[in-house]
């Protein structure tokens, strides 16, 4: 257990570089955690768990859906989910993704229940190259289980073993018994027509987790590793092993929607300054 959770260097490995150059990542990236390592207090270290929280229904995304004239079921996002419902925080989500596999972390998306985030190319590209090690699962969950003030139904991407065990029944005896409501969330008005959502102040907390969920989190992580210690250091052992024999993965729509250029610039411009040295 100890050997596991131990403080490791911010420094990306060669290994590590190599690892997500197969996997189809951008130059850049690897560039710049490199400069990340190189301008951080040398206390500082890498975790092996962490949480990166990405609500679907983004203004962006949804004026993309209607400008398609997309519906929300499955078989339209299935044969039009093409290049311009790709957003910059989906893409860029995907390579924070892709780092945290390559330095043999472990990571949970948390997501409404109708989501469609598995059916966006970044993300189904790379959930197929992380599950070579570690499976990511879509598993749905009732937020309202953990402290939640309404029922919430949630999804959870992850390659968190343990994932499978937040799902739990909220009968409705249980609803009751909880006082869980939504009411107040938001209000509903018809206007010229059309039904027009507002969300009330309440709206915001729904984002919130509670203590609970988290706390439940990170009990069964701690109990996960010291149960399956050695049968997931081997699945991280090999899984790179399994990638690298595969080739270089060509990586669907090339990145363009992480607006990486930008990034590019800086780093161009810390190197002239002598702020930065590229050392993969």
């Amino acid at each position: 257990m100890d050997q596991f959770v131990q403080r490791s260097p911010l420094s990306l490995s060669v290994s590590a570089a190599a690892l997500l150059v197969m996997m189809g990542a951008p130059e850049v990236l690897i560039q710049l955690a490199d400069y990340v390592a190189q301008n951080s207090p040398p206390s500082m270290s890498f975790r092996d768990l962490m949480h990166y929280d990405m609500f679907a229904g983004s203004r962006g995304m949804q004026r993309a859906y209607c400008r398609q004239g997309i519906r929300s079921d499955y078989m339209d996002m299935q044969h039009r989910a093409d290049d311009d419902i790709c957003t910059p925080i989906a893409a860029r989500v995907c390579l924070l993704l892709l780092l945290l596999t390559s330095r043999r972390c472990f990571f949970m998306v948390e997501q409404p229940f109708s989501t469609k985030l598995v059916l966006l190319p970044y993300v189904k590209h790379v959930f197929e190259m992380i599950s070579a090690m570690l499976p990511v699962r879509n598993v749905f969950f009732w937020m309202g289980n953990y402290g939640h003030f309404s029922c919430k139904g949630s999804r959870a991407f992850s390659n968190l073993t343990f994932i499978g065990r937040l799902t739990k029944k909220l009968s409705k005896s249980r609803r009751q018994r909880l006082n869980l409501s939504s009411d107040g969330v938001v209000t509903r008005r018809a206007r010229r027509g059309k039904v027009a959502v507002t969300g009330s102040r309440l709206l915001k907390k729904t984002q919130e987790y509670p203590k609970k969920f988290c706390k439940k989190v990170l009990q069964l992580h701690v109990k996960s590793i010291e149960q399956n210690f050695n049968l997931i250091h081997r699945k991280l052992d090999c899984g790179p092993r399994l990638l690298l024999q595969k080739g270089k993965v060509t990586p669907p729509l090339a990145w363009q929607h992480a607006d990486l250029e930008e990034i590019a610039e800086f780093l161009r411009g810390e190197q002239a300054l002598g702020r930065y040295k590229p050392n993969l």
